[in-house]
Formats: C-alpha cells, structure tokens, sequence
C-alpha cells in the first residue's frame, strides 16, 4: 500500500533500558589556549559565530588520548560539576 498516511502523534519509540549516547552538550572541541597541573582551557572559534572559551577540570578519572598541550586541537568528553564547572573525562588530542 503506496503512499498510507501515518497518524499524527505516531513516533518511533526509543527501546526501555538502553543507555543513551552523549548529547552535543556533553562534547567541546577546539584548541587548547591554557594548560595547568589542575584545570584547562579550550577555545572554539567558527565563522559567523561568536568566540566560545571552556576552562575544564582535570581530576584523576581523566582519560588523555595523545600528549595534552598548548595550541593543540582537542574534543573533550565532560560533565558538568559543582559551582557550574565542567569536569573533563575523556580528551582526544588530534
């Protein structure tokens, strides 16, 4: 049957007990403009939007693919912490 309407409402559910994949809010990439023993910062900057700066915690779950250093391109995995900080748990250094 070519062409049968789908009721208004109708979507597809999502399984009960799958664990969900990461949010765009959960994942930060750009280029790393500070770098401290505790925390650093990463600065992303597209054409045609307004300049956006992270400072993440660094703690002793942290996970570091590749050598963290200034100027280095980065995706950041976090969490958001205590006092509106954000907690980095797995970084990829590209």
């Amino acid at each position: 049957m070519l062409g049968a309407a789908i009721p208004a409402g109708v979507r597809a559910q999502e399984p009960e007990g799958q664990a969900k994949t990461a949010s765009a809010d959960d994942i930060f990439s750009g280029t790393v403009t500070q770098l401290t023993d505790r925390s650093f910062t990463v600065m992303r900057k597209v054409a045609g939007k307004p300049l956006v700066t992270r400072e993440f915690v660094r703690d002793s779950g942290i996970t570091v693919e590749g050598k963290l250093r200034n100027r280095a391109r980065v995706t950041v995995r976090y969490k958001s912490g205590e006092e509106n900080e954000f907690i980095a748990v797995h970084v990829i250094v590209r």
